[in-house]
């Protein structure tokens, strides 16, 4: 059965909605999220937020953004287009909804695909179709989902644009697109932040360095301890003093 083939209109508590993580977003706009709840109080949505009942309680299936504005407005009941579907079904008319949106950002787009893959059990190609990607896209993305906690924490809390990790993209060695990261991080630590050129000119140094030495390994900063690439965590953290690690040629 489509997820669409039953729709109807009803009324629901904004609080009531059940919120799963993978539709969850983590990196918003709270100023967009206060002026969409002022445009929304006193007023009906223009496109109902899209629910579908498991268990007697309405799951969210898109409209993430609205029903959040619509708590923080205080609206009392939030108008819903409830539609029937598996989970399947619920996760494709989501993402078929979201994939032209340009606001999301790339660790939100990267849990949709783990939860396709991981927990759904599709294959990438087919996942990675439903939201609008290649598949050279989606592993990409999925690369970033792996950044140091750091460089999210910063991204999260909007001292660092989201738009800007796109550019790291082209490496694909995972230490190297860590450290790329972490340099960016501590620049917006530092208050000088990295131009778009900037971060490409070191995305370049770092595919030629790689394509120079071959395989590489990776020094402790302190301690100076050396490690295999497949020894350590993608956070590229030293397992002896949790400091940063460096690559270094062999």
């Amino acid at each position: 059965m489509s997820v669409e083939a039953s729709a109807n209109i009803q009324f629901f508590k904004p609080q009531d909605i059940v919120v799963e993580d993978w539709v969850r977003r983590l990196y918003v706009d709270e100023e967009f999220l206060d002026k969409l709840g002022e445009d929304i109080r006193g007023r009906r949505l223009e496109e109902p937020i899209k629910v579908r009942v498991k268990d007697g309680r309405p799951y969210l299936v898109s409209g993430f953004q609205r029903l959040m504005a619509s708590i923080r407005s205080g609206v009392k009941l939030v108008e819903c287009r409830v539609v029937d579907g598996d989970d399947w079904e619920a996760y494709v008319s989501h993402c078929r909804e979201n994939s032209l949106r340009r606001d999301i950002s790339p660790f939100d787009l990267a849990r949709k695909i783990e939860y396709g893959c991981k927990v759904l059990k599709k294959p990438l190609a087919i996942v990675a179709e439903v939201n609008g990607l290649t598949v050279d896209m989606a592993k990409k993305l999925l690369r970033l989902q792996k950044l140091p906690d750091r460089v999210k924490h910063a991204v999260r809390h909007r001292t660092l644009e989201w738009t800007k990790l796109y550019e790291l993209l082209p490496i694909k060695n995972r230490p190297e697109i860590c450290e790329v990261a972490n340099w960016i991080a501590r620049r917006f630590d530092e208050g000088d932040t990295p131009t778009i050129e900037e971060i490409r000119s070191k995305v370049r140094l770092f595919k030629s360095k790689r394509h120079r030495n071959g395989d590489q390994r990776l020094r402790c900063r302190r301690c100076m301890e050396v490690f295999d690439q497949d020894e350590v965590e993608w956070v590229c953290l030293c397992k002896n003093c949790i400091s940063e690690l460096k690559l270094f040629r062999r």
